[in-house]
This record gives C-alpha cells, structure tokens and sequence, in this order.
C-alpha cells in the first residue's frame, strides 16, 4: 500500500515536469525563427500596380483577389522547372527568392542569375546572368528590366537583351563606385539612386585612400592572411566621396559640382518628379550643419541652396524629401524643433511649414495619396511604445489615426494608395495581418497568428514606468519575473543593457531574441530587467543626445535610479545582480561593472566599446567630437580608466573580424587588466565579426547563460 501511495506520488510529480516545457538554448537561437514563430505569409507583398497580393506558401506563389477575397496558386516550382527546362536552364530545388517587377512578371533569383518569368503564361520572359563576383546589384524601379551592379570596385549596366556595359573605370587602391558610403550612417541603404522614370541613377565614387587601413586575421586558410579594412578612426583621415550621375538616354557620366570640403558628407540623395534636378542634404563633418541643395542633372552644377539646418550638439539627415505630386513642393523630416516631424517646403515663398506637431515621433514617412490631399505617416503619436498609421489632410491640418490596437504596425500601402497591408504585434497578439481599406477598415484578416510559446512555462512580465536621474523624465521598464514565482524567496535579477542611440527596447511588440532570452533564464531562477534610460531612441532630441560629448554618463544614472528601485522590491536579492550587453551595451557593461563595483556582480560584454577614439567617424564624432575638440570627455568615457575598479566577474565576448568594434577595444581593456592584476575572462570567435551569427549561437547563447548560473 505504501509502495502504491508512493509511485503514485512519483506518477503526479513527473506529470507536473511534463506539463512544464522549458525553453533550450535551440529555442531562443533557432526555434523564435522556425516553429516557435508567429504564423506569417513569406513574402507577402502588392501585386504591382494590382490590387491583388501574393505570397509564397512553400514552393507556391499564391495570389490573394483583394475584390472577391479567395486566393489560388498561379505559378508552382514544377511551373518554374518547366520553363527552365524548356529553356535549357538548371532547374532550383526551391522557390529561393520572390519579387514582382511589375503586374505580370515574376522574378526569382539564384546566385546572381535572374529568371523573369510570367506566371499566368507560363513563359519566360527574361533572363540576367550577372557575373559570379557582381555585388551591389539593383534592378530599376520602373520594371524596365534595366541593371547595374559593381565587379571590382567599378560600375556596370546591362539591359534585358544582355548587353553590358562598363561605367566607370577607377583602379586606383582605395577607391570605390556604387557601393553603400559612410558605414550605413545618415539612413543610407542603398548604392543606386534611380531617377522616377528610370532614366538615370546616381550613385557615390568613394575615396578612402587617406583612411588608415586596420589589420584583422583571417585564420581559414593553412597559413593565416591579413584582412585589411578602412577604418576611419575618430578624429582621423576620414572617406571623401562625389555623387555622379548616369543617363541611360544617351550614355552621359556626369559628376555633380560639390563645392564642399572634401570629407563632408553628401547624403539622403533624391530626384525632382520631372528628373531635371538632383537633391542632396550635405552634412559637415562636425555634424551640425546641414544644407539642402539642388543640382542639374544635365550639367551637374549646383543650382540652389534651399535651406540650412543647424544644432549647437548635432545634426542627422536620416530620410530624402518627399515630393508633392509633380509639384516643386516638397516632404521634409526633422528633429528642428526637439521631435521628429514633417515640414513642407514651399518652392515660391522659399519657406518650411511644421505640419505635424507634439512631444511625439514620426518614425517613417509613408507618401501621398492619389489626390495629393494627404499623406500618410507612422508615428509614436499614441505612446512612445507604440507605432500606428495616420493621416495628416493639407487643407484642414487634421490628423487621423488609422490603426486602432495597441501595439506596433507595420504598414505596406499598394500603388495606387487606395488601401494597405497592416502587420500588426504586440506583448499579447503574435502577430495578425489584415488587408485594410484608405480610411483604416479591415476588409480582410489574413493572419491571426497562434501563441506559439502557450506550451511553454513562463515568467510573468511586468511594464511600468520611474523617473530618470533628473527626477523630470519618465523611462520605461519591463520586467520578467522566475517561474514559479514565491515573493517570500530572494532571486538574483540580470540587467540586459544597451541604452545607445538608435535602438529602442523596451516597446509593446512581440517577443524577440532578449524575450525568449530572458525567458529562459526565468525557468533557472533568475529575474530580468530591462530599461531605456535617456540616450536611447524614440523619444526626442533632447532625451538622446543628452549623452553629446559625455556618451554613457547619463545612463549610468538611469541605470543606477532603476538598481534603485529594484533594492526596494523585497524578493530581489541585491547582492546577486548582473549585467549584459553586446556592443553600446557591452560598453555599459564594463561601465556598470566598473563604475559601481559594489552593486554589479557578475557582467557579460560582447563587443564593447571600450575607448571612443578607436571607434569610426561618422558615428563617433557625431555624439563625441573628436579627441582634440573633446578630451576631457574622451578621458572621462574611457573604460581603461577604470580597469583598478573592476571587483566582479566579467566575461569579454569579440569577434576576431569584427570590422564594426575592432578588436583593439578589448585587448587594450585585458592589457590594462594584466597590468592591474584585474582577473577577466576573454572568449574570442575566430571567425566572426561584429556579432556571432549561424549555428555558432548555440555557442554564444550557452557560453553566456552558463556564465551567468555558474556565476551569479
């Protein structure tokens, strides 16, 4: 009987474990991206000038009527095998890449060759076959099967008949032509600016033969090699770059008549309705001037000087004019007034107007709609957790939300701006999209995605608010409680820091990689923490470059009211307190952990920045200045400073070819540990650059949350 009583004791406690499903580390590294993620249609996007959608659901293009709501496969991968057969082509174990250049014509591409196939007709179209070493391919926008790409450092054109031809003819070291500029600073993702009708692209000739070379290892080969990259260093020889522009009409190379300084920057290029003129908001390299100018395509003269804007700390031009149909009116977005909003430029009386207004953020300029009445944004008009969809109507000056739950909404309008594709995820919806008509209406939900972590046994997660070390600003926090929470135990809490401009985390969004992170280390015990102190984005000029010439001061102080407020929760274990981050974050981690010894116990740093003069131009000197015109900050800011402070536990995680930190940042941080006799721990991917990517974060995630539980 006893016996019985016992097993059956034994039964109900392994029911209870099975019923309690745990995050591994293959969840948060691969499981968020394939069967714990929310239920979605790959590639969904307008049909062209349609108002039809597709999708590819597997190895099918499917086609959604948006009028009478049903949907059909129009094209499969034995279709596209068919016609590649047909034509004596290698046929594609996969549908690998989708886009619609125009209403009937599908593209599919693998390894630089390009299959534009009509999927109604079953017919091939066109065909690219690039070069194996092109890079920095771009098709026109007009889906006149035009392209260009770079081989070695030089552009390139070819048309659909495969005619090629060479553009420019640089072979000079250290010189570059359509390539991406300024390390993706200043909004720019693009190597080509092509012209509204396809008649021309511009494109950057970048010349960093000044620019120091760095020395990374490449150690794959059988005897190591060296991989030099330029690096412009704060306070050194900086790029210098020139906008030409490329007319297809008749094979004319214009440069553009830049009366600058050479090592300015020459950003957020965009062209005029009627392709005649060429805009480009140039930047100083003290970044706290901007000018607009104007520039003929035909010549390549400046012709005007619209305005100027300057900033006692900064400038940054993030998002190119916006026209006004085919009028010399003009879209603008700035931060002139301490919040990112929208200016018209009035071409006859030469003047901004502010039209939208308010302690809140527009975060992206969408366009206007056919009549040329209104335009449509998204912005953090409702919360600076959230993002929604309005319109703002010329005449009246209204503003009209169209979104209505709470949480971020990722909007795609179709061509005509007759209606919208609405992504939409919060903390509690996965994610679910609808098809939604002009004024906001939902005319169709296609996705309403499942929870797909429901199995799971997780941490409650609280948000609120406390005020920053100025006593004056609210911040935002979210915390994530352990499984099986008792409040008469003490738990160590984990600080996931980064606090730098640029990225916002705290927010009213699905999980992501720091959620299912945290999550885990909820089922072992531990609470998490996490807050955007003052320097982080999202919430005005005057709240992010509070860090001007002082970067990671002021968050220390936030970070430090928060420590405070979590020494007043009773089942805190103040004694156990960690802290993580990878780049501005692992340069807060080392800062916590140095800066308050007594509180940080145990900290994790992945590719932190440990010294600002050894961190790149654009970047740097934009929140630091240089060395010179700044030394007293870049004394103050210096973690080597305070390698004798360090007491805790640190792990120091760097990519060997990490080209965005360098390495010089950590090794001059252990070298100054060697000589103070400080212990750290160093863990180095041979490898990797800025962050350790593909089934290496298994490794990453494990070496981290070890730490961590051995540790802390």
């Amino acid at each position: 009987m006893i016996m019985k009583f016992i097993f059956a004791i034994f039964c109900s406690a392994c029911i209870q474990v099975l019923n309690c499903q745990y995050f591994s580390i293959v969840d948060i590294e691969i499981g968020r991206n394939t069967s714990l993620k929310p239920e979605n249609l790959n590639g969904l996007q307008w049909r062209g000038s349609a108002n039809n959608l597709i999708y590819l659901n597997d190895n099918y293009v499917m086609e959604i009527y948006s009028d009478s709501l049903f949907q059909d496969t129009i094209f499969s991968l034995e279709d596209c095998n068919n016609i590649l057969k047909k034509n004596k082509l290698d046929t594609l174990k996969a549908l690998p890449y989708l886009l619609f250049i125009s209403d009937s014509v599908l593209a599919f591409c693998k390894l630089n060759q390009f299959y534009f196939i009509n999927p109604y007709l079953k017919k091939l179209k066109y065909t690219y076959f690039l070069p194996e070493t092109a890079e920095n391919i771009s098709f026109d926008k007009k889906g006149k099967h035009k392209v260009v790409y770079t081989v070695d450092n030089n552009v390139w054109f070819q048309d659909k008949n495969g005619n090629k031809l060479q553009i420019t003819h640089d072979s000079a070291q250290g010189v570059t032509n359509g390539q991406i500029v300024y390390r993706n600073e200043f909004g720019i993702q693009d190597a080509y600016f092509w012209s509204p009708n396809s008649n021309y692209f511009a494109f950057y000739r970048n010349d960093e033969s000044e620019v120091t070379n760095y020395p990374l290892v490449d150690i794959s080969g059988r005897i190591a090699e060296l991989n030099e990259v330029k690096y412009p260093m704060a306070g050194m020889n900086s790029q210098k770059t020139e906008v030409w522009v490329y007319a297809l009409t008749d094979s004319a190379l214009i440069k553009l008549n830049i009366n600058s300084v050479p090592d300015d920057y020459h950003t957020n290029i965009s062209w005029s309705p009627d392709e005649d003129l060429i805009y480009i908001q140039h930047l100083n390299r003290g970044q706290d001037t901007m000018e607009l100018k104007s520039y003929s395509v035909k010549t390549g003269e400046e012709i005007e000087l619209l305005f100027t804007e300057t900033r006692n700390t900064y400038v940054e031009p993030q998002y190119p004019i916006n026209f006004i149909g085919n009028t010399n009116d003009f879209l603008y977005l700035s931060s002139r007034d301490g919040y990112n909003h929208v200016y018209r430029y009035q071409k006859d009386k030469k003047k901004l107007k502010q039209l939208t207004k308010g302690d809140w953020e527009v975060t992206e300029l969408i366009g206007l709609d056919s009549t040329d009445e209104n335009f449509f944004f998204i912005s953090t008009k409702e919360s600076p957790l959230e993002k929604h969809l309005y319109k703002f109507n010329f005449q009246s000056g209204e503003v009209i939300r169209l979104t209505t739950e709470a949480g971020i909404h990722k909007i795609t309008f179709n061509r005509q701006m007759t209606g919208f594709i609405d992504e939409f995820a919060s903390m509690d919806v996965p994610r679910k999209v609808t098809i939604n008509e002009i004024n906001g209406n939902i005319i169709k939900e296609l996705v309403n995605a499942e929870n797909p972590v429901k199995d799971f046994t997780l941490g409650d997660v609280e948000t609120g608010t406390i005020l920053s070390a100025d006593d004056n600003t609210v911040l935002y926090y979210k915390f994530v409680k352990p499984v099986d929470f008792d409040p008469e135990k003490k738990y160590p809490v984990l600080f996931y820091v980064y606090g730098g401009p640029h990225l916002q985390l705290i927010q009213n969004s699905w999980m992501d990689r720091i959620d299912y992170l945290q999550q885990y280390m909820a089922q072992h015990g531990y609470a998490s923490f996490q807050i955007d102190p003052r320097g982080s984005s999202g919430r005005g000029k005057k709240f992010e470059e509070v860090i001007h010439r002082q970067t990671g001061i002021p968050q220390v102080e936030d970070y430090m009211e928060a420590v405070n407020f979590l020494y007043k929760i009773p089942f805190i274990d103040t004694s156990r307190i960690g802290v993580h981050g990878w780049s501005y974050g692992g340069y807060m981690t080392i800062m916590l952990m140095t800066r308050h010894p007594e509180i940080f116990k145990v900290g994790v740093a992945g590719g932190p920045v440990i010294d600002w003069k050894y961190y790149e131009v654009m970047y740097g000197e934009r929140y630091m200045d240089t060395p010179e015109e700044n030394p007293d900050g870049y004394d103050l800011t210096n973690l080597n400073n305070y390698v004798s402070d360090l007491k805790g536990d640190l792990l120091i995680i760097q990519g060997a070819l990490d080209w965005v930190v360098v390495p010089q940042n950590c090794l001059t941080y252990i070298e100054n540990c060697i000589k103070e006799n400080k212990q750290v721990d160093f863990f180095m991917y041979p490898s990797h650059e800025h962050n350790v990517i593909g089934k290496d974060r298994l490794h990453l995630t494990k070496m981290i949350t070890d730490y961590f539980i051995d540790k802390l």
